[in-house]
């Protein structure tokens, strides 16, 4: 089978992993035959690269991929970025102060380089949501140094949509009407705050000026809020069984779902296309 017209963007969580987060070996094997037949695989992900090197064990990653929810494309291959978005670290701040004022509970990462920071106390960090998001550090918000790709923010739903409503606050207070940051939800427990205009949507659209994805079909497939955009921009717009419903309103394709090896079962669809 020749694959090279084609490309898939994946999305990880939910999509690619398996609920315990790994990769069913029939993912991998049909990731395999896929990518040595000509296909290019890339993902299209929340998390850094620096978070993924211990989760991708054996998994063929030949395509520049969209990570931090649009806020950079990265070369696996030759491990570097090639667009890298930034948030305007000071009005970042100050929202992080609020947050930390007001809301104790709240886990809190800077994404700054390739590091993760936490910026809220490690007594008082949820255990599994520090053990999912390895490596990383712990620092005083006043010690972070370097550019911020994104923040992302851990709590109960009902007080994460109070967070997202004081961002409204930030900008007025520095007498801005442009919104200083994207806010989306990356599941019900977790808010990402984004550089204006950064999400997987126009990650792809960046993505596809590139030389190894002019004149491909592209074939993305998401299963959560922040991959509506994506499914947008994609020719072909696919989502798991296990999807939200609004992101199956915009697939074109339901696969399995995340459980039962989604992209195996994608992989065979476009077989037949």
């Amino acid at each position: 089978m020749d694959f090279s017209r084609t490309a898939i963007f994946s999305d990880l969580d939910g999509t690619l992993f398996s609920d315990d987060r790994t990769i069913s070996d029939e993912n991998l094997l049909a990731v395999k035959r896929y990518t040595e037949e000509g296909g290019v695989f890339a993902l299209s992900t929340g998390r850094i690269p620096s978070n993924l090197r211990h989760m991708l064990d054996g998994l063929i990653v030949n395509g520049t991929s969209i990570v931090a929810n649009g806020s950079g494309l990265y070369n696996f291959k030759k491990h570097k970025y090639i667009i890298k978005k930034k948030l305007n670290s000071e009005l970042v701040n100050v929202y992080i102060e609020y947050i930390m004022d007001g809301f104790k509970s709240a886990d809190i990462i800077i994404y700054a380089g390739d590091n993760g920071i936490f910026v809220t106390p490690h007594e008082t960090a949820e255990k599994d949501f520090v053990d999912t998001h390895l490596p990383c550090f712990f620092q005083n918000l006043s010690e972070v140094e370097g550019n911020y790709l994104k923040v992302l923010i851990n709590d109960k739903h009902e007080n994460l949509e109070k967070i997202r409503d004081i961002a409204n606050n930030i900008s007025k207070r520095f007498n801005d009407s442009t919104p200083f940051a994207d806010l989306v939800f990356t599941n019900s427990n977790y808010l990402e705050v984004l550089p204006p205009g950064a999400n997987k949507g126009s990650g792809l659209e960046a993505a596809r000026k590139l030389p190894e994805y002019i004149g491909k079909t592209i074939f993305a497939i998401g299963d959560f809020y922040n991959d509506i955009e994506l499914l947008d921009n994609a020719n072909i717009a696919c989502a798991p069984a296990n999807s939200l419903l609004e992101v199956k309103k915009k697939a074109n394709i339901i696969t399995n779902d995340n459980n039962h090896s989604a992209i195996a079962d994608l992989i065979q669809f476009i077989e037949k296309f």
